[in-house]
């Protein structure tokens, strides 16, 4: 009897590590062009699951039905809803935003890497962070919608060596800043006071309060 109280008490005390490990929030992440040319995405998407987080990755077209579903979480009160994308997964992110603004949601943060579209911001989203490339075959930075209160980053990566259009969802160090940001947004760690500021120039930083 004593070995099974024991055992017990082993096995509820991993299910209790595990619930406190458990961060609260999701994290969805869309890929790009074919659903194929964006795998930095789910590279991103395990180092968020290996931190925590509800975190799973999408095809840039299923932005509607993640909206749904993101909108019922957010509004029984398991937000917040944090929205990623590449390349054509951007403008996804953005659409997402907008249709749980129809649906009386909120999202807590938006990160896009190399967004090919220049969509305006919904205000029901709290901070953005784009990281962008003037020399790139895209180089979008994200704008205020209207009634836009949160806060819009646009870093210029142009001065991180190797870094294209096709491998800027890849970089390591985008990533760690990426997490960072996701932990300040989920309560879980404080975000520094600019994301990028080991990596991009201060003259290629541009934040923009509203």
């Amino acid at each position: 009897m004593r070995v099974l109280l024991v055992v017990a008490f082993f096995i509820l005390g991993i299910n209790a590590s595990f619930a406190e490990a458990k961060r609260p929030g999701h994290i969805y992440l869309f890929r790009g062009f074919a659903n194929d040319f964006s795998k930095g995405m789910d590279t991103l998407a395990s180092e968020l699951v290996a931190r925590g987080y509800n975190a799973e990755t999408y095809s840039h077209v299923s932005w509607d039905s993640a909206a749904v579903d993101a909108a019922k979480l957010q509004k029984s009160g398991k937000g917040p809803i944090i929205i990623m994308g590449h390349s054509l997964g951007g403008p996804a992110a953005i659409s997402m935003a907008k249709r749980m603004q129809e649906l009386g949601a909120n999202v807590a943060l938006i990160v896009t890497f190399g967004p090919n579209v220049s969509d305006p911001v919904p205000s029901n989203v709290a901070r953005v962070i784009n990281f962008y490339q003037t020399l790139s075959i895209v180089s979008y930075t994200m704008r205020k919608g209207p009634g836009f209160r949160g806060t819009i980053s646009n870093i210029n990566v142009d001065s991180a060596a190797g870094i294209t259009h096709f491998n800027i969802d890849k970089s390591e160090s985008l990533h760690r800043q990426t997490i960072a940001a996701v932990a300040a947004a989920t309560g879980r760690g404080a975000s520094p006071a600019n994301p990028t500021a080991t990596a991009v120039p201060a003259q290629h930083r541009t934040e923009v309060n509203h």
